[in-house]
């Protein structure tokens, strides 16, 4: 997605028309700037209009550059955490696997495979969590993985 709003130049005065004091042309420049002023006001109105459309949109924009990115770090942290297996998930697991589980490892628990997101995680991997990710089934993405998660 791209930004498609383009901000309009706000109208500005005539520089060579600002009245000065005591010139031939005062009264005619001070006009000049009389009438414009609706104009420019509209015009800073119509910019600051589209600079909040703009900001909306890179709101929106920043909010799904944080959800690729936190995603691009499960993805890694599954990866690493796929070539750690420890076994079925235990509180009494035998050496060498370490308990609490550290962050970066993986488990089997009730026939589904979990990799740690944290250090020193007790948690009983049941379904996601902050302490779980669920790996993908093989030809599942991320996202369709975390969405079979949730209907257990």
């Amino acid at each position: 997605m791209a930004i498609s709003v383009t901000i309009p130049q706000a109208d500005n005065f005539d520089l060579l028309q600002i009245p000065v004091e005591g010139s031939a042309t005062f009264r005619s420049d001070a006009s000049y700037v009389w009438g414009r002023i609706p104009t420019v006001l509209t015009s800073m109105n119509n910019s600051i209009s589209a600079m909040n459309t703009v900001a909306g949109e890179v709101d929106t924009l920043a909010s799904q550059v944080q959800t690729a990115s936190d995603n691009a770090a499960l993805s890694a942290s599954i990866t690493l955490a796929g070539a750690n297996y420890q076994g079925d998930w235990s509180t009494t697991p035998t050496s060498p696997v370490v308990y609490p589980y550290p962050l970066g490892v993986s488990v089997s628990n009730n026939g589904r495979r979990w990799a740690s997101k944290v250090n020193n995680n007790s948690e009983e991997p049941v379904a996601e969590s902050a302490n779980w990710a669920l790996f993908p089934e093989a030809g599942q993405t991320l996202a369709q993985s975390q969405a079979t998660a949730l209907c257990f």
